[in-house]
């Protein structure tokens, strides 16, 4: 197996309210661990808005 060679630079954007990390040059291996992250976030976000509204179901005023 050939090993990678990447030139990764993190570089931290700060505002007064906000931080954005940006990523240069990011390795394939980088690359997949972040999309496996965004899945699983999308995943995560789909399954608490199904319990939201399955929970709404069952409230009566």
């Amino acid at each position: 197996m050939e090993k990678e060679k990447v030139n990764e630079k993190v570089v931290l954007h700060k505002t007064h309210n906000a931080e954005t990390i940006e990523i240069r040059n990011p390795s394939e291996k980088l690359l997949a661990f972040m999309e496996e992250l965004a899945e699983r976030a999308r995943k995560r976000k789909e399954e608490i808005m199904k319990k939201i509204y399955k929970e709404e179901d069952y409230i009566t005023i």
